[in-house]
């Protein structure tokens, strides 16, 4: 399953189709009338219905183009390959009882990276863009450009990773969403809507960050198997 942001796409396909069957109806009924079969439509209402028609199909092209271009923004680019491989570099040489995990694919969702502490999960989102970064721990923006559907990704993705680990092994993990930036520079870790936002330099000391071990060494095991399983999805 590719990775697809949400938020900027609004669901204006079947209207459009709609729209246009109105407008192709509309005429088909204006040829039959040069023939004198024209419908049961007087002429005049014909063109008020078929002008109203023309009006939301121009809008509902324009809304489609606006957010094509908001959308396109946010979308997976190349650079972000390019990113995932350098934080799967960065996360070679890992603390003692730590291990890294990459594009691990399951049923309903990917992850790019997935970090296995003692003291629960960290999941990495990886993404290849660059620019200008606001946050002020509620907003994130960058380029002056709404970005918080890339924090809502990461929680996506970790609260179906806790779904699915209590779902296989009946079992609660911690889990920490982390939105990992490699193009951009970050001086210290930006907490986003309890999510972290850094950059590469910044890896090692969000891994540090947690404290107090939760996860015993036998199902830190079983899970480490269970994982290097997925890459193939489950």
């Amino acid at each position: 399953m590719k990775d697809r942001v949400r938020g900027y796409h609004p669901h204006l396909g079947r209207l459009w189709i709609i729209f246009f069957a109105i407008v192709v109806l509309f005429a088909v009924r204006e040829l039959l009338s040069l023939f004198g079969l024209g419908l049961f439509v007087r002429p005049a209402m014909g063109i008020v219905i078929g002008s109203i028609t023309t009006f939301f199909l121009l809008v509902s092209l324009i809304l489609r183009r606006w957010a094509h271009v908001q959308s396109v923004w946010f979308r997976p680019i190349p650079a972000d390959e390019k990113a995932r491989t350098e934080v799967a570099t960065a996360l070679a040489n890992l603390p003692p009882k730590c291990f890294a995990f990459h594009s691990l694919v399951f049923k309903d969702f990917n992850i790019d990276h997935l970090v296995l502490t003692p003291q629960g999960c960290i999941l990495i989102y990886t993404r290849g863009i660059s620019g200008w970064l606001y946050s002020n721990g509620k907003r994130l923006q960058i380029d002056g450009k709404e970005a918080d559907v890339l924090i809502g990704e990461v929680w996506h993705k970790a609260h179906l990773f806790q779904e699915l680990i209590q779902r296989e092994f009946r079992k609660d993990i911690d889990m920490f969403p982390v939105l990992c930036l490699p193009r951009m520079s970050i001086e210290a870790p930006i907490t986003v809507k309890g999510a972290a936002v850094i950059d590469l330099k910044l890896l090692p000391e969000v891994i540090s960050a947690y404290q107090e071990e939760t996860l015993d060494k036998s199902f830190l095991f079983i899970l480490s198997g269970f994982l290097a399983r997925q890459r193939g999805g489950i």
